[in-house]
Formats: structure tokens, C-alpha cells, sequence
């Protein structure tokens, strides 16, 4: 599923909720600080060119963004206007009307192409720490193989972890927007109580999966219980429930 963080007003969430198809996440941002570990950065005509240069430079500065497509949707299908837009930086631009269809095919391939980093000894070199408290949040693509390292690692160390899922239980009358915005809200609770050390990510629409390193049963629950405590703290609707199961991570011998 590609997760994609869309910077616009919220009367146009009809109009997302209606292009978008199953297989694609919506985040909707305001600030800068809404925006979530995405797969792609849209930003909406609503917004101004200075406002989406704004954002741009924003992302494009951050070590945790800064690898992510921004792509701009535009008013102006003129040749001028897209060459404007490309040379302030944006990897895509995209006009309306478009179709559904052509829509997850313009993020699938931009996200695809983003996803082919070329690796070399000076690249990682660069890499720096991007000094962001609370856990490391990674896309649900790179989880599996983040897992598979952690794993020979507590081998190595000796060392156990816990693996926890948080679902969050939503009412059949719920709507899937109402949803999303709850979700996000489980995601900035559970980000804010783990340390830089643990790993998180989105398993399913309702789900985010946590590999705690190093901790141990009596650890891992109070963990959840915190963010638990932490969600209900910031979330005021009683439709919502949050439950949680985990698992001791033991690597073979």
C-alpha cells in the first residue's frame, strides 16, 4: 500500500477520497509538522506557489523527507507553467481533470523511480542523523528486511525484543476519513512514547506494527499501556478503541 501525505484544504477530501483506490493511504497536512514517513508528498492547487515552495524546501531540507517525490498538482496546463514548477524543484507535475486510473499510475511510477537509490560507500557516507526524538519510522516495504537484520543482530548480542501490533478498533458506521484522522493521531502517540532505538511502521489501514529492541515482556507492556494512555489523551472520540497483542522477538540460535 503506498501512503501518500496531501497538503490541501479540507473541503477537497471528497474529492481525494473519490480519485484515490483502496491500495493508496491518505495523510492530510496542514503544517509541517503533520507530515508523517510517506511514500509521496502531493501538494494541492489551494495552496499558493509560495506556501508549496514552502513545503518543498521543507522536505527537501530534511533528512527524513528529503528522499521522498514531492509532486504539485496545477491549475495551468501550459507548457510554462509546468517548466516553472520543475525548475523550482518538484519531481511531478500534475494537471486536472485526470482519471483514477492515470492518477495511481503517475504515484506508482514516481514512487517506484524514488525507491531505486543508487547505493555506494560515498552515499551512505552522507547520511546523517536526522536528530528526530521517539522512534524510527521506516515504510511498510522496508520493515520485512529491517526485521531480518534485527534479528541476526540480537543473535549476535544476545539479546531479545518485542514485536507489538496496535489496532485501532473503528465503529461499522465509521467513516473511512474519520478513520484515517484517528489513525494518524495512534501514529503521533505511538511515535512519541518509544524510543529512537525502536523501529515502527503501518501494517495494515488500522494497524502499526513496533519492534522494541532489547526490552523484555515487562517492558513491552508497559510500552503499550503507555501509548494506550498517550492515545486516549489525545483522541476525545469514544467510537475509537485501541487494542494491542505482542510477541517476544527470540532470534535462532
Amino acid at each position: 500500500m503506498i501512503h501518500a501525505t496531501i497538503f490541501d484544504t479540507a473541503e477537497n477530501r471528497s474529492f481525494w477520497e473519490k480519485l484515490s483506490e483502496s491500495n493508496l493511504k491518505l495523510t492530510f497536512a496542514d503544517k509541517f509538522s503533520d507530515i508523517v514517513i510517506c511514500d509521496i508528498i502531493i501538494i494541492a492547487n489551494s495552496c499558493t506557489d509560495s506556501r508549496a515552495f514552502d513545503i518543498l524546501k521543507f522536505a527537501k531540507s530534511s533528512q527524513s523527507f528529503k528522499k521522498i517525490p514531492v509532486a504539485i498538482l496545477s491549475s495551468s496546463a501550459e507548457t510554462k507553467r509546468q517548466i516553472e514548477l520543475l525548475d523550482m524543484g518538484f519531481d511531478d507535475v500534475w494537471t486536472l481533470p485526470m482519471c483514477g486510473d492515470i492518477f495511481m499510475k503517475r504515484i506508482d511510477g514516481l514512487t517506484a523511480a524514488f525507491g531505486k537509490e543508487q547505493l555506494s560507500f560515498e552515499n551512505l557516507l552522507a547520511i546523517t542523523d536526522d536528530g528526530r526524538r521517539g522512534a524510527y519510522c521506516v515504510p511498510s516495504c522496508d520493515f520485512p528486511n529491517i526485521y531480518k537484520f534485527v534479528l541476526r543482530m540480537l543473535q549476535r548480542v544476545r539479546k531479545n525484543a518485542q514485536l507489538l501490533r496496535m489496532t485501532l478498533v473503528t465503529d461499522e458506521n465509521t467513516s473511512e476519513q474519520s478513520a484515517n484522522d484517528v489513525m494518524f493521531t495512534l501514529t503521533r502517540a505511538v511515535t512519541s512514547c518509544l524510543r529512537r532505538g525502536d523501529i515502527i511502521s503501518t501494517c495494515d489501514k488500522n494497524q502499526i506494527i513496533v519492534l522494541l529492541i532489547g526490552a523484555n515482556d515487562e517492558g513491552g507492556h508497559l510500552v503499550a499501556s503507555r501509548i494506550v494512555s498517550s492515545f486516549y489523551g489525545r483522541c476525545s472520540d469514544s467510537s475509537f478503541e485501541i487494542t494491542y497483542d505482542i510477541q517476544e522477538v527470540v532470534p535462532n540460535e
